[in-house]
């Protein structure tokens, strides 16, 4: 998945790059990897550091159609490059100066990352770090939440509750829904 983010005026490479490893160093996500264990089960590990750069591109002297045609492909390349679960970090962030002044951001992740919502807050604190970071300084942010406390909510969460919500959302309903173009399954069934 990618996001692309526009920027106007001018763009220091070195504070974007500041500002993600800040983030980095601040959310525990951002710093996961997985492993397989001895009984051949995923394993999810958060790293206490880990090395980041940016890719750095500046297209500020190209023709137009040489920005959109290299953006296409990009974007290609960047969709059939898997990421590496076990060494790979879960996101990549390529910096693209088109002119003078107009920049994109290209924010490359792994579903596994984080949820499409999370981003918005992510990118905020980016915007934060690095409005900050043109001063030299760091921005005064409340503590997040740690991943570890998410996790132990979610084993709290009591499935009875779940499934009496679903049931009770979805009384009325007598059929299930049709998807076009099922595909006969084993049983009887069909997807």
């Amino acid at each position: 998945q990618v996001m692309e983010i526009d920027m106007k005026g001018f763009v220091d490479k070195n504070n974007v790059e500041t500002s993600f490893r800040h983030m980095i160093k601040r959310h525990d996500m951002l710093r996961t990897f997985f492993t397989i264990n001895i009984h051949d089960n995923p394993l999810q590990i958060i790293k206490k550091t880990v090395d980041f750069t940016i890719d750095y591109k500046d297209l500020s002297g190209k023709t137009e159609e040489e920005k959109e045609l290299f953006l296409k492909e990009y974007r290609n390349l960047n969709r059939q490059k898997s990421f590496d679960l076990v060494k790979d970090m879960l996101f990549r962030i390529a910096l693209v100066r088109l002119s003078h002044d107009t920049y994109k951001i290209l924010w490359s992740y792994h579903h596994n990352l984080t949820a499409r919502w999370c981003l918005g807050i992510l990118f905020k604190e980016f915007v934060l770090y690095y409005q900050a970071g043109k001063n030299g300084d760091v921005p005064s942010l409340l503590p997040p939440s740690p991943y570890k406390e998410y996790i132990l909510w979610l084993r709290k969460i009591k499935r009875d509750s779940e499934l009496k919500f679903w049931n009770e959302y979805l009384k009325g309903y007598s059929q299930p829904v049709t998807i076009p173009g099922k595909i006969p399954g084993v049983n009887g069934d069909s997807y």
